[in-house]
C-alpha cells in the first residue's frame, strides 16, 4: 500500500523534461528559443539582416511553462504548456507553437 502511495505522489510530482532548443517561424522571423537545466531561457529572433537576443528565465509546473524574458526595462511574462507532442504552446506570444529541435 505505501508503494501506491509513492507511486501516486511522484506521479503527481512528476515534470518532464523541457531543456532544449525549440523553434519557430512567423512572417519571416525564425525564433529559437533555449532552455536551460539551470532555468535560464535565451530567445534569438532571426531577421533577413539582422539578430536580436533576449535573456531571462523560467520556472515549470507538471505541464506549463512560466518565462520571464528581460529586454531593457521591460519584461515579457510569457505562459505556456508542454503538449504530447513535446511543443511549446503558447497564448500570449506570437508564435505558438514552438517544435522541440534537439535535446
Amino acid at each position: 500500500m505505501l508503494v501506491i502511495v509513492a507511486g501516486f505522489l511522484w506521479w503527481l510530482s512528476y515534470t518532464p523534461n523541457i531543456t532544449g532548443v525549440y523553434t519557430s517561424s512567423n512572417k519571416g522571423k525564425v525564433y529559437s528559443l533555449t532552455l536551460a537545466s539551470n532555468h535560464d531561457a535565451i530567445l534569438y529572433t532571426y531577421n533577413r539582416n539582422s539578430k536580436s537576443t533576449v535573456i531571462g528565465n523560467y520556472t515549470q509546473s507538471r505541464k506549463s511553462i512560466f518565462i520571464d524574458l528581460k529586454d531593457s526595462s521591460k519584461t515579457k511574462h510569457i505562459v505556456g504548456k508542454v503538449n504530447d507532442k513535446h511543443q511549446l504552446e503558447f497564448k500570449n506570444f506570437n508564435p505558438k507553437i514552438f517544435n522541440k529541435s534537439c535535446d
